[in-house]
Order: structure tokens, then sequence, then C-alpha cells
């Protein structure tokens, strides 16, 4: 959930304890005010009454922390105007007026540095760095953070230790340093449960979901979001905040596995949440999740109403997901004017506020708008936003893969340190060892030259303690060089692993090229074949070619095998995509694949994939000119361990037993295809039209 670094601030600062008190606590405190003559006492009085109203009632809370400045004012009460701005930084922050919340945030910690509140102090400390972030100044926060956690373990308040660790989890996560963050949210974790801080932990553990959800490890992230919502419930703070974004965490994931109606059920549960405690800015995102559980279930005019209610909140992040949505589902609805105009509102929101981190990338807007100008045939547009697409996500998996060496070398570097210290360790201890051999040994010399029986004894206690102690040390350095080889053995496989990620991003590069220089043949030949009176034609042809080798990486990166297409599934989407750009008549022609439990490498996969997406094309083109009906069947068997046999078929009017004087271009292509895969091509037209191609899997 990229929204919680901005929504949790709230949370975070606005009710330290993470409880509403009973009104009945106020009262008692206005109470003991109205009898209260003293300046001083009357301050402290304003200041519990406004720390009760913090989080209930923000009208009195910002009413009693005015009193705190007038008579804090009056009297010259250092403790009185420190807790003032404390509030005039959690209210500031609350309302998302950062500058103002970084200035009172730092004028307190001036204030009370002075003072011997040292709680506050911290607290003062806490919020100037959780400003400084949200400011983007990470380094600057980092070390207010660092002083504010050196100063805590001075004056010895570790309850404030969670709070510190949270927001490096928080800068972590948002600097994409996901590692660190999920360390420091550890540690936060364990000072939470050790002050019993409930809705603190249930904090972190969204933190740690939010991180798991975008590295796409989704079990794990349902995993901690199960173990929030126990904590939820056992602690009775059901239809609060925390257990509104736990349910919101679940419904995302389950929009990511694809099980839309559990997604629904969570996200209603959530928005409904939401509604009745008045948190506007979270019903947003709970709207905008919401939308794509409608999209997954095909609701197309849920999907709208959605988005238009989530607009209406007016908040910069929402203002791009929801536009974003919109369009998606005016282009699936081909109301393409609709969805550009949405696109570019997303676009246009994206860059005025790119600081903020929405639900969608700049990369994923240009994308959109790409495809909705060529949709609308505006080739050139759609060729511009492309390119700022690909640049985008160019540079997206460049900084990927940098950070994953960057990952491997510091655990690798880490390992080193540990062997190290570890023999250090060793050697320590061995010395300490021998210098208790020999003190043994004078201690036996000494009793000897005494007495020769006591001697006896003295000797042979000696002899059974250091047999026992050479027991330990034997026992102790089979252990180290347990340890050893087992650091050497992570070395070797951390290297290994370096190793071959170069050697799979130097292959990737490979298939790119390949791929890019298949393109440009594909391309070439086809415009030599002849003058095309109609460039949609081409550019149809072209279009379909293309998308029929761009599957085939989609199959391999949406999967955990990255060297072998599913071909049953790689079949089912190169017909989906086939029939979306084929005229109305034949979409209702039906197809029947069979491919059970077939793989193929890419060096086979791409020249088989424009085998069928040539024969296919060439059935809906002219097997079927006089009817709506019809069936085209595509099978892919196994005949022995090297050997394939494809058929595709169709009950359409057939082509005649002779030959057309004329190739075109499709067979033609068909034909090199079938001899790059060493095999050979069987044609038919009795009922319909049949191709066999037997072939054998190329070796890459």
């Amino acid at each position: 959930m990229k929204f919680l670094y901005y929504l949790l601030f709230t949370l975070i600062i606005s009710i330290p304890s993470f409880s509403q008190e009973n009104h009945k606590v106020i009262d008692s405190l206005i109470v003991l005010l109205d009898k209260q003559q003293n300046d001083t006492s009357r301050v402290n009085l304003y200041i519990k009454i406004a720390h009760e109203y913090r989080g209930i009632d923000t009208e009195k809370f910002a009413e009693y922390n005015h009193k705190i400045f007038i008579l804090s004012k009056k009297i010259d009460y250092a403790k009185g105007l420190g807790n003032y701005y404390i509030n005039k930084s959690i209210i500031s922050g609350k309302t998302g007026k950062s500058g103002e919340h970084y200035f009172y945030a730092d004028k307190a910690a001036t204030i009370l540095k002075k003072t011997n509140d040292h709680d506050k102090y911290i607290h003062a400390l806490y919020l100037k760095a959780f400003a400084t972030a949200k400011l983007n100044k990470f380094k600057e926060a980092e070390l207010l953070i660092k002083q504010g956690l050196d100063e805590a373990k001075r004056l010895n308040f570790t309850s404030r230790h969670g709070l510190f660790y949270e927001l490096l989890g928080q800068i972590g996560s948002h600097k994409n340093d996901f590692q660190a963050a999920l360390k420091n949210y550890k540690i936060a974790l364990f000072y939470y449960r050790k002050e019993k801080f409930v809705n603190s932990e249930i904090i972190c553990l969204l933190g740690i979901v939010d991180i798991y959800i975008i590295n796409n490890q989704l079990l794990e992230a349902m995993k901690y979001v199960e173990d929030g919502l126990r904590l939820v419930y056992e602690a009775k703070i059901s239809g609060e905040l925390a257990h509104s974004y736990l349910l919101t965490s679940k419904g995302n994931i389950h929009n990511k596995t694809h099980n839309y109606s559990k997604a629904l059920q969570s996200l209603q549960q959530a928005l409904a949440i939401s509604e009745k405690i008045g948190t506007n800015l979270d019903a947003t995102i709970e709207l905008y999740y919401l939308a794509e559980t409608y999209y997954g279930l095909r609701n197309f005019d849920k999907v709208i109403s959605t988005c238009e209610a989530g607009l209406k909140w007016n908040e910069e992040n929402s203002i791009i997901d929801f536009n974003y949505m919109l369009g998606k589902v005016n282009y699936t609805l081909k109301n393409y004017n609709k969805a550009l105009f949405h696109q570019t509102q997303a676009l246009n929101q994206k860059k005025a506020y790119d600081f903020y981190d929405s639900e969608i990338s700049k990369a994923q807007i240009y994308e959109a708008i790409s495809k909705t100008e060529f949709a609308m045939g505006n080739y050139k547009q759609a060729y511009l936003y492309y390119a700022q697409y690909s640049e985008l996500d160019k540079q997206f998996l460049l900084d990927e893969k940098k950070n994953k060496i960057n990952e491997l070398l510091t655990r690798f570097d880490v390992n080193e340190k540990d062997l190290a210290l570890k023999n250090l360790t060793v050697s320590k201890q061995k010395k300490e060892i021998e210098l208790q051999g020999e003190k043994n040994k004078l201690l036996t010399g000494s009793i000897f030259l005494g007495a020769s029986l006591l001697f006896l004894g003295i000797v042979s206690f000696g002899y059974k303690k250091n047999q026992k102690k050479n027991r330990l040390l034997t026992t102790k350095n089979t252990i180290i060089e347990n340890i050893n080889i087992e650091l050497e053995t992570s070395q070797t496989e951390l290297k290994k692993s370096l190793k071959e990620k170069e050697i799979l991003l130097k292959e990737i590069h490979h298939r790119v090229k390949n791929n890019l220089q298949l393109v440009m043949s594909l391309l070439n030949i086809q415009a030599r074949q002849g003058d095309y009176s109609d460039i949609n034609d081409f550019l149809e042809k072209g279009q379909s070619r293309i998308a029929s080798m761009a599957l085939i990486h989609q199959n391999l990166y949406q999967t955990e095998n990255l060297d072998r297409v599913d071909f049953q599934e790689y079949l089912e989407n190169l017909i989906d995509n086939i029939k979306n750009t084929v005229s109305d008549k034949q979409r209702n022609i039906d197809f029947i694949i069979h491919s059970k439990d077939i793989y193929f490498d890419v060096e086979t996969s791409i020249p088989l994939g424009l085998v069928v997406n040539e024969l296919v094309c060439n059935a809906l083109k002219h097997a079927f000119p006089n009817t709506i009906d019809g069936k085209i069947r595509i099978e892919l068997n196994q005949i022995s361990n090297t050997n394939f046999e494809l058929s595709i078929s169709d009950n359409g009017i057939g082509i005649g037993n002779a030959p057309k004087s004329k190739k075109s271009l499709g067979l033609e292509l068909v034909n090199l295809l079938v001899a790059q895969l060493k095999g050979s091509l069987e044609f038919e037209s009795a009922s319909g039209t049949s191709y066999k191609i037997n072939f054998q899997e190329i070796s890459a």
C-alpha cells in the first residue's frame, strides 16, 4: 500500500498512547481546574486536558492548546510553551502543512531542551524528524532520529524507541531499501510489544505488509495481515482506524491474487469503518482498491461510480489514481476520447505532484496513453508516449538490478565480517584456555612441594579437569570448523548467485537484440511484399506478429520460471489478443486449444508462436466469409522426447487442393519458420482447412 507512509502520520503522532480515554477523565480534570488558583498548575492541567482531547475532538484540542499558550506566555512558563508548540506541530502535520509541522517541532525541541521535561523533549525531536522525512530530506531525518535515540537511551526513555525505529522503517521503505526497512520495523515491534502498545504494533505490521506487497511476496504479506487482525480482535479495538487499514491491505492482496470476491468483502468492511469514524483520506484508498476489484469482476458501471466517488475527496494522490482507473475502464469499453481525457488528467497531476507516492507510476500512465492514441489512429503521438514509457521502464529495470547487486554485495561483506569476528573470538578463547592451563600447572607444582599425598589427589583432580577442558576445547573447535565451512559455503553460493545474475542479464540483452532484429526482418519482408493501399492493414499485420513475440516474454516474467514458456497459457493469451484485433463478426468463432503440460524455451517459442499467429489470422480472414459460426482447433502434442506435432484446423470453406500461383507473405513466413524448427508442413483442404506441422525443439 504505497499510501501508507503518508496516511499513518495521523495515527502515529496524534495518539501517543494509541487509545481513547473515557470522557469521565476529562470531566474530573476540569473539576480540578476550577479549584486551582496557581497559574503553573493550571497550565499543567490544560496540558493534560488537551492531551485527552487529542484524537477525540480536534476543536477542543486546539481550544485548550490556545489556553496553554496564553497562560504560559503570561507567566513565562517554558514547559507550557514547549507543549504548546508540540501540539501546534501535530495540528499542522494532520492538515498536511509540512513546513509549519517542521517549524513548530523545531521550536518545541529548542524550548524543551532547556527544561527537565525530557520525555516531551524527545517527543519534539521525533516530530521534527518525522516532519523532515515528510519533506523527503531523509539524511537529515536519519541524523535527527539518531539524536533522538541517543537522548532516549541516555535518559532511559525506552517507550520512545519504537517510534524512532518505526520512522527509520518508513524512510527505508520510501527509499526502496526494503532490507533496512524490515530490520527497523522489527526492532520497533520488539519495543512496542515490550511496552504493550498494541496499535503501534499493528502499524509496524502494516509497514511490513506494505514491503512484502511491493516485492510481490503475497503469502508473507497475508501472514502479517492475519497477525494484525488477531491483535485487533484480542485487544477489542475492531472498528477503529488500524482495523480499517488491515482490512484494506487484505483486500489489496486478494486483488493481486485475482480473488476478487474475497477482496470485495474485505474492502467493503474497511470502507464501512472509515466512513463510520470519518477518516476521509483513508476512504480514498479503499475506494481505489474497490475500483480495482470491480474492474476484476468486469462490473464497469461500479468501477466508474466508485472512481467518481473517490474524486470528490479532491486528494492529490487519488486524483492521479482514480483518473488512471477511469481511463483504463473507458479504454476497455472503447470510449477512447473519455479514456484519453482521464489519462491526461492523471498525467498532469502526476507531473505536478510526482513527489507523492500514488499507486500508479508515471510509466504506467505513459503506456496507457500510448495504447489509447494508437487505438484512435494517432500513431505519431502513440510512438512518442511509448518512447517515454520505455525510457522510464528501462530506468526502473536498471535501478532494480543495481539494488539487487548492492544487496548481494552487502550480504557478502557482512558474512566476511562475521567470519573475522568469530575467528577473533576463537583465538581469544584458545588463549584464555592456554593461560588457564598454565595456572593449573603452577598450582599443581606448589601443592607438590607442600605434601606428596595431597599432591597425588590434586594431580588426579587436575588431570580430570584438564581432560574435561580439552574435550570442551575439541567440541568448540569442531563447532567453529563447522561454522567456518558453512560461511565458506555461503560465500561461494553468494558469488555463484551474483555470477548467475550477471549471466542472466547478458542473456536478456542478447534476447532483446535478437528479437529486435527479428521484428526488423518481419517488417522489411512485409514492406517488400508489395504496395499497401491500406496502412491500417500493414500496421495490423505487423502489430499482430510483434504481439505474438511480446506475449512470450510476458509469459516468462509473470512466472517464477524465467526459462520455459507454458504453451497452453501462451496460446490462450495469443488467441485473446488476435480476437481483439479482428472484426465483430469473427469474434464469435470458437477456439479449441489443447497443449497440456508442454513447455518450450524462448528459442523454440518465438518461431512456433509466429506460426500459430499466421495460420490463425489466415483462417479468420479467409475461412469464414459468409458465416458468424465456426470453429478453429489448435492442438500441440509431444510425439517423442525431441519431436512434437502442431495441428491447426478449421471447419471453414477451405482453400482448394491446388496451390495459388502467388504465395502470400503469411504462408512464406510459415514455411521459413517451420524450416527453422527443423520440421515439415502438411496441408489438407477437405472439410475446411488443416495444417499439420512436425518439428523439433531448438537447442539453445
